[in-house]
Formats: C-alpha cells, structure tokens, sequence
C-alpha cells in the first residue's frame, strides 16, 4: 500500500512536465532515429515487393489494458477471412496482443490466456508465501510502512544510468556522510532515489510475457518474426515515441504496457521507456509509415469521461492517457481504412474479472462482425492471397517443456551466483516444464534481495539457455508500525535494518517500541550462503505498573526485563525456522504493589535482581496463508530450555528446564473457517519467579512477556501453575470482504507436578464474540469476552498489527 501512494503521488506531480515533454515537435518521422529510420526503409521496400502482387495489410492493435480482451474477439472473427497479414503494429496491451499474434499465436490461445490467468497475479510482484523466508514474513504482518533504500550514491548512478534495466553488483561499504558536502546527496540517493518507480515492478507479468517467447528471446530483428512487427513505447527523457523493431521482443512487450505509476518503467539505451499509449496509442501512421497500404485496426478507446465516471485509479490513467494522445489519435482515426471499434462502455484498462473478459471478447467479435460488409469487400480485393508465416512460430512454454544446457545468471555476485545454483532445482541437462522454472525464480525472488527476477530462454531452438536476469533492490530498509487499543493506548514501532536484504553477509537490525510498556531489541547476524545464520541479540522490556491475577491476589510491577542471546539460524528457509544457543535473561523488579501483601509468595519483591543462563533450541513450522485471518495451512512451534538461576550459583546449582508447544490448523468451508489451536508449557525443576512461570492473557503471545500465551477472555495476565494446556477453538465467518464475526473460546488445565496433585489443578475457561475488518493498517478488532479467571465480562479494542 505505502509503494502505491508514493508512486502515484509521484504520477500526479510529474504529468504536468511530461505533457510539455510530450508536445514537443519531433525531429524526424514519428520520432526514429538514423537507425530506425534505416529499418524503415528495410520494411518499406519489402512492402514494395509485395505491392506488385496485391495491396499490402497491416493490422494496428490501440491500447486499452483489460479491454485487449475485446482486440482478441475482433481477431477472432477475422480469422475466418484469413486475410495475409503484411505487418503487425501495437501499443500497450495492443503491443503484447500483437507481438503474440506476430509470433503464430492465434486467437483461441490469446483467448485461452486471457480468460484462465489469474490477473490479480499477475499484474503484482507477489509469490506464493511458501517462498518468503519467515522473516520477511513477520516483518511484513507487524509494519504499515516500510522504506526500502540504497546506501552509496556511486551504486544509484549506476542503476539510473546503466543500459541495461538490470542493476550490477555493488559493493557493501555503509556511506552515513553526504558527498561533496551536500547533506541531500545521502537523502535524494540514499532515500529519495531508491523509492520505487512503479507500484509493481513487474515480476510476474515478465514471467507471462518470457514463457510465450521462446524461439525469439534473443536480440532479434522484429520484422523477421513469422509476421513483422513493431510496437511503441515512450521515452520518458525525451517525451519522444520509442518503436521498437529490433532488439529484445520481451523488453518491447514488457515497455510498451508499463502504465505510468502502476509498473515501473524500463530502462534501456539510455532511456526510460513507459507505456506508448502516452505518444501514440492507436499507431496507424507508423504502419502507413513502412508501407501499409490497407490498414485494419481495432480501437479500444471509449468515448471521453464525464467527472461522475473518473471515480477511482484506472479511471485517472485512462484518462491521463487520453489527454496527452488526443490529436496523434484523431488524425490516426481518420487514416485508417477499415475500423473495428467495441463499445468497451462501463469497462476501464484494470476490469480483468472473468466475467469483464468475458464479456468484452463478445463485443469485440460482434463488432467486427459489424464490419462484415468492408471485409467481404478487402476479401474481394485481395483475390486468393491468404496469411503465410514468413517463419516458425515462438514456443509456449506452458505447453511444451524443453531441454536446457546452461544457466547463467546476470545481476549477481560470485558468491551470490554459487548459492542460487546450488539451491536450484532446475539442472542443465533437465527437460524443464514452465512450472519448473518459475519455482526457481520464485524462490530467488522470494528472498527479498532483488527488486525482480526474471529468465528468458535464449536460442533458436533445444537445447535452450536459460538465463536469469536478476534487479539488485536496496539492501536496508525502514519500517513503521502503529497500534492502538484499550490496554496500552497508542504504541508505536520503529524498526531500522542494514543490510538485511542482502542475500549473505553481516546485517544489524534495530527495532523499538514506544509505548507505556516500551522496548528495545537489537540484533547482529551473519549469514553464509551455505551454513546457518550466527547472531548475536540484546534486547530490554520495561513494564510499567502491568496488572497481572497470581492465585487469589492481583499485583502491578514495574520491571525490566533484559536477554543477551547468542544463537544459529537459518534465516533463507521459507517455511521453517530455528533456533539453537545461549540465553542471558536478567530481569529487576523496581516497585510492586498486591491487593494482599502476598508478593514473596511468588518471590516477588522490590528491588529483587533475577538472573538465569541457560540453552535453547526453538523449531517452527508455518505455511498459514494469513498470520491473522487464514484459511489453510498450519502453524507448529517447538520450544525448550535448560536454565540455572545465576544468583544461588554459590550455594546450590538449581536447575529448570521448559518445553513448549503451540500450534494452529485452520479448516475452511464457504465462508467459514474453523480454527483450532493448542498451547502448551510444562516447567520441569523449581518454581522460577512469576516473570518467569507460565502466563496467559491478552490478545496475542509475548506482548508483555515473551513466553505469555493469549487467551480469551483475559485482557490482563495471569500467573498460573508449572504444567499447563490449553485448547482453543475459533469459529469464523466472512461476512463481506475483510469482514468477520468469529465467536472464541478457549480450555486450559494447570497443575503443579505429574504426580497425585495432578488433579489438584485448575480449570481455566474464557469465551469471546468478536469483530474484525482487514484493513490497509492492520487488523480493526472489536472482542466482548468473559473468563473464570476474572468472573467479570470485560471488552476489548484494537487496531493495527500485533507486536
């Protein structure tokens, strides 16, 4: 969400700069330089050849987003006239119809293409959860905010000014000073410069755009495609139109639909290319310009909105890009020969829902279908010529796996490239599936440390080269977190990270909250591309005046609470995550008040020092689809600790051990979801404090003290015996999108020791009725609940994530 509001706040401030840009007069035809206008002239005298024969044809393909639906039903009707086909010649979505078509395509597999994928994916950067490690997973459900940015000025030049869209390596040296004495060097680069230039950068559309172009992924000639093409885009710098006729047919797809704001754009040759639909978005006079002499084109456009229509997002970029193409558009109406015009009306470029698509591909058919009688007579006029493939057509991979020989990977390392092959499934040598593949690229990108990764399949043929094309992002990040609710009010958190993108090496991660119950936790790790994380971590807690039920008595603290740790890990698993070392945790309590004076009874006293040192070993399984509102996968956790209280080691060397689980397994049916959950904590050896016994309460685990376990119907914490289980059930039902009602209820058993006092133990019950909306900022939840714990009906209010 915080990459969407800067990029279109971005958007907005730069349309007035680009439309002077763009209204700038052109020094030769349609923008072409000496080289492209040499390719003209290649294109124009085939045509000429042709022209001895029978007038040549080409087809022009207008931009329009989600209404290229529409282009693909025209094309549809006009395949039973099988017309020859000159020449091919598109903009935005009317480029990647058109450049598939180009490439032997036809219309019931552009059909086929449109209607089963799964648009919300691909027009995003997201990957399945299976391939974030469970860091980037925790990170992303406890921050709002979150500021990725670069770290020396020298990297970012590199980036902006490379010829490639794809970044070198850079060094990892830390540069905190501004250069040259200007304190906006480090923030414009540093900061500035490494905000996103689009809302998506194009992941998952470079996958679907890579796959269908197998054959001609190398640097090609476009007009010695099985039909000539050509596409536009542009060129941000100059305000000039791009066409693309050689060079790489997946960079032409991928710029020419890269819709200002929403993707970001694609930097090549010195230029940043953009959607074409900003120059040209109906490019008639391009095709008449190498020799078309009969041009068919089918124009997505609809009629200009009223300002009850500009309502949302895709509203505004449809008509940004009607504004700035007006009068290249009205001009191209006029010169085009046969017009197949949809009524696209209600439809707007981001309407990719089945039934829209749908939908349009019908509108499309009927209104070529409407043009029956101009096409019978171009039929008529064209004698017998029918469309011949001038060479074989591309391979989709989707359908047809092929052997690869090699694999090179661009944009890495060394030692980067190293870890990626060895954790690859794909091999040379394999015959490798589309899914294959895109299993591997999900798992690179996954990690967080690029920007994007894509592949192409380089070759004319089998055996392919597989090639990995991999965009370093920033390597530190900032994020910003805010809750509030009926316990603590307002909390804020703050987290600052360097170098915790890299894919191996040293980071420091530093994370605060601001809070009444306020805390600090700093961690230095060291990652090796092959062998487990070390870290090394402190961290302190301060509670104040924390309510808190032990027995018959009730108590408020103000305590610190501070762990030193040394453990491995290994960070780069998505679904798992360990834990092994030694754990310092020194705790001082400054004041106590009880309703009793019962306090030493849990060796409870003011100005008391505890200090215990032990090992730890923590293991997790998770591969929830939603840390808050899931509906499938599970949660599994694994604890256990040996510690000695450090303060009695000069008289006796009492020893304590913890073992403890917890796990959740939700089931979904319809619009209910049924959760269970269970938690347990068995404490083996001396009764520890009570900041160190078994806790329950609140809403989430570890707000307060990191081994408290929630529970319903508890907003405050209670103490409760060595051995405890506790078995929760939630019913949810989803009433609208992001809206739930779920009724709770939870089931615990305490006792002091597996013996005949086992059933001397205490029952614990709570129950709950809640409400829930999955807002931009987090969870919104609403929760009346009552416990026997307290005997009293308490309520609950939240919003934001949990940390």
């Amino acid at each position: 969400m915080n990459k969407f509001l800067l990029t279109l706040t971005a958007l907005l401030l730069a349309i007035p700069v680009l439309g002077q840009s763009l209204k700038e007069p052109e020094s030769s035809t349609f923008g072409l330089d000496a080289k492209d206008a040499a390719a003209v002239r290649q294109i124009r005298s085939r045509m000429a050849q042709i022209r001895k024969t029978r007038p040549t044809v080409a087809l022009v393909l207008s931009g329009g987003g989600a209404k290229g639906a529409a282009a693909v039903g025209a094309l549809k009707y006009l395949e039973q006239y099988d017309f020859p086909i000159d020449m091919i010649v598109g903009t935005s979505i009317g480029g990647m119809v058109g450049a598939m078509y180009a490439m032997g395509y036809d219309a019931d597999f552009l059909d086929s293409l449109f209607k089963n994928m799964d648009w919300s994916v691909a027009l995003s950067d997201k990957v399945d959860r299976k391939y974030v490690p469970y860091s980037r997973i925790r990170y992303k459900e406890k921050y709002v905010l979150s500021f990725p940015f670069y770290y020396r000025a020298d990297d970012y030049k590199n980036f902006i000014q490379g010829d490639m869209p794809f970044a070198a390596g850079r060094s990892r040296q830390l540069q905190l000073g501004a250069e040259e004495g200007e304190m906006s060097t480090l923030a414009r680069n540093n900061l500035l410069g490494s905000l996103p230039s689009g809302f998506v950068f194009g992941q998952n559309v470079n996958q679907v755009i890579t796959s269908h172009t197998l054959g001609y992924s190398d640097s090609t000639n476009f007009f010695k495609l099985p039909t000539p093409f050509a596409c536009v885009a542009t060129d941000m710098a100059s305000g000039r139109a791009k066409v693309w006729h050689d060079g790489s047919i997946n960079l032409a797809m991928r710029s020419t639909m890269s819709i200002p704001g929403l993707f970001a754009p694609v930097r090549t040759d010195g230029m940043v290319l953009v959607d074409g639909g900003l120059r040209n978005n109906f490019p008639v006079n391009i095709a008449r310009e190498m020799g078309a002499d009969i041009i068919i084109g089918i124009d997505l456009s609809g009629d200009n909105a009223t300002a009850t229509e500009i309502q949302n997002l895709a509203d505004i970029l449809s008509a940004t890009m009607n504004l700035f193409d007006d009068d290249a558009f009205n001009q191209n109406v006029k010169s085009v020969d046969i017009r197949i015009h949809p009524d696209v009306t209600g439809y707007n470029m981001l309407s990719f829902s089945r039934v829209a698509i749908d939908t349009m591909y019908i509108r499309g058919y009927k209104a070529a279908e409407a043009m029956k009688p101009q096409l019978d007579a171009l039929r008529h006029r064209l004698g017998n010529a029918k469309r011949k493939l001038q060479a074989k057509p591309a391979v989709a991979l989707s359908a047809h796996p092929v052997r690869i020989n090699d694999i090179d990977i661009v944009g890495v390392d060394e030692r980067e490239e190293e870890y990626i092959l060895s954790k690859m499934k794909v091999k040379p040598g394999m015959q490798v599936s589309k899914s294959q593949i895109e299993e591997d690229i999900a798992a690179i990108f996954g990690k967080g440390s690029y920007d994007y990764v894509t592949y192409e399949l380089r070759g004319t043929g089998e055996p392919y080269e597989l090639r990995i094309l991999c965009k370093r992002g920033p390597m530190h990040q900032i994020g910003l977190g805010a809750r509030m609710d009926t316990q603590d009010i307002v909390s804020l958190l703050l987290n600052v990270g360097l170098f915790t993108h890299s894919m191996s090496g040293s980071s420091v991660d530093l994370t605060a909250r601001i809070s009444v119950n306020p805390y600090l936790d700093i961690r230095y790790s060291n990652s090796a591309p092959n062998f487990s994380t070390f870290n090394v971590r402190m961290d302190g807690r301060y509670l104040s005046r924390t309510s808190f039920y032990a027995g018959e008595s009730t108590y408020n603290i103000q305590m610190l609470n501070a762990n030193q740790e040394v453990y491995f890990s290994n960070m780069h698993w998505s679904s798992f995550d360990v834990k092994l070392g030694i754990r310092n945790s020194f705790s001082r309590i400054y004041n106590i008040l009880s309703n009793n004076n019962q306090a030493s009874v849990y060796n409870l006293s003011s100005n008391t020092n505890m200090d215990y040192l032990g090992v730890i070993l923590e293991g997790r399984m998770e591969t929830l689809d939603n840390g808050y509102f899931p509906t499938k996968g599970v949660s599994v956790g694994l604890r256990a600790t040996a510690f000695s209280d450090v303060m009695k080691w000069g008289n006796s060397f009492p020893l304590n051990a913890v073992v403890a689980s917890d796990g959740k397994f939700p089931v979904t049916f319809g619009r209910f979801a049924l959760i269970p959950q269970y938690n347990i904590r068995f404490i083996i050896g001396p009764r520890p404090p009570a900041v160190y016994s078994n806790m329950i309460g609140d809403d989430f685990q570890g707000r307060y003290i990191e081994h408290q376990i929630p529970f319903v119907g508890l907003n405050q914490l209670a103490v409760v015996r060595d051995q405890l289980a506790i078995l929760r059930l939630d019913l949810r039902y989803r009433l609208f999108k992001n809206h739930y009602v779920s009724l709770m209820g939870n089931a615990g058993y305490a006792f002091d020791a597996f013996n005949k006092t086992i059933a001397e133990g205490d029952w614990l019950g709570g129950v709950g009725l809640g409400y829930a909306y999955h807002s931009i900022v987090g969870p919104i939840k609403g929760t009346l609940h009552w416990s026997n714990v307290t005997h009293k009906v308490g309520f609950y209010l939240s919003i934001g994530y949990n940390f």
